[in-house]
């Protein structure tokens, strides 16, 4: 079976949600927590929602699971 991601609006979260989750992350390029993340993106991928998007640090691309 194929992995199928699913584009999903994280435009759509409550304010308060979308600046706690893009404030939240984590970077495996600097190995810190909270350095913030750019241009968030939000998808499905195998019933997992993950944010993703560019480390506020360093600029490479991280990606976080959402855990609701």
């Amino acid at each position: 079976m194929e992995d199928v991601k699913i584009n999903r609006e994280f435009s759509e979260r409550q304010p308060q949600d979308k600046e706690w989750l893009a404030q939240n992350t984590w970077c495996d390029f600097c190995k810190k927590a909270d350095l913030g993340i750019e241009k968030p993106t939000e998808f499905e991928l195998n019933g997992k929602i993950y944010l993703s998007g560019f480390c506020s640090k360093c600029g490479n691309e991280i990606k976080s699971e959402i855990i609701e």
